[in-house]
This record gives C-alpha cells, sequence and structure tokens, in this order.
C-alpha cells in the first residue's frame, strides 16, 4: 500500500471535497503505474477513471493501440476488475498542435465529468500542469491542466 503523510491525505481528502477531480502525471508505459492508481482509487473512493486515450480507441482493432504506452494489460485489467465509470479524453486528431490538443481534451474530459463523481485523471505530466510551459523552442504550451483549473477552480 502506498504511504501518503497524513497532512497530504487529509489536503486530498478535502480538496476532492471542492472539486472532486485528482490529476495525476504520468510516464507512459511504466507498469507501476497501474498499480498507484488501483490504491488511489480505493485510499480515495474514486468512482471514475479518466485516461489519456481517444474514445475510438474502444473500437480500435487489436494491435492498434497507442505505442507510447498509454495502453497496457494492466490498465484493460483495471477498468475490468473494477466499478469505475471511465472517460476517455484524448482528442481524435493526431496532427493538432499541442496546444489544439489539450484545449480539446480538457472539453473532451469537461463534457463526460460529473461533479457527484470523484476523478482521477491519468495524463502525461505535461498534461495535467497548472501554468503555462515554456518548451525546449520558446514556445508557450497551455496545459489541460490550465484549462481545468480555470474552468473548475482550484
Amino acid at each position: 500500500m502506498i504511504n501518503i503523510p497524513d497532512e497530504i491525505y487529509t489536503t486530498i481528502k478535502s480538496q476532492l471535497n471542492v472539486v472532486p477531480l485528482l490529476m495525476v502525471g504520468e510516464v507512459h508505459g511504466v507498469k507501476n503505474n497501474i498499480e498507484f492508481y488501483a490504491q488511489l482509487i480505493k485510499l480515495f473512493d474514486i468512482d471514475t477513471l479518466a485516461i489519456e486515450l481517444p474514445k475510438n480507441f474502444l473500437n480500435t482493432p487489436n494491435g492498434k493501440y497507442p505505442l507510447d504506452g498509454r495502453f497496457s494489460k494492466e490498465i484493460s485489467e483495471l477498468i475490468g476488475q473494477t466499478n469505475l465509470r471511465v472517460i476517455y479524453f484524448d482528442t481524435e486528431d493526431t496532427v493538432a498542435s499541442w496546444n489544439q490538443r489539450d484545449d480539446q481534451m480538457a472539453k473532451n474530459f469537461l463534457a463526460e465529468f460529473e461533479p457527484s463523481n470523484k476523478t482521477l485523471l491519468v495524463a502525461g505530466n505535461y498534461h495535467i500542469q497548472i501554468t503555462s510551459i515554456v518548451n525546449e523552442k520558446n514556445e508557450t504550451l497551455y496545459p489541460m491542466g490550465l484549462y481545468l483549473k480555470q474552468k473548475l477552480g482550484n
């Protein structure tokens, strides 16, 4: 079981009562992530899992899953072993700019987000940032987390 210091646990628990959304950043493809998510789901009584996969992912033939590690046997098992509602929020458009993609991912998520449910949102580390980011090309990026903070508050 994960060991969360009492102060952090209490903060997360109280924040989930204000905005029932816990965003967790990940490096795609790390198998230990799934065990961590399962523990968070149990620890914080999570009802909904939001994952960075497109809706059409459900209709993708075997072998056509994203190869960047976002999909795995383990995430499939986690979804299958729980009664979680699942939100697939990634954009279908692979040619969108980074900012367009993150804006659309936020819109996709918000279209299905139910404030009465506690939601664990899992996305790449950059996507959950709540401030703008300047990349190596000196471009300003506006992550999905920033859009969500603007719409939902802290």
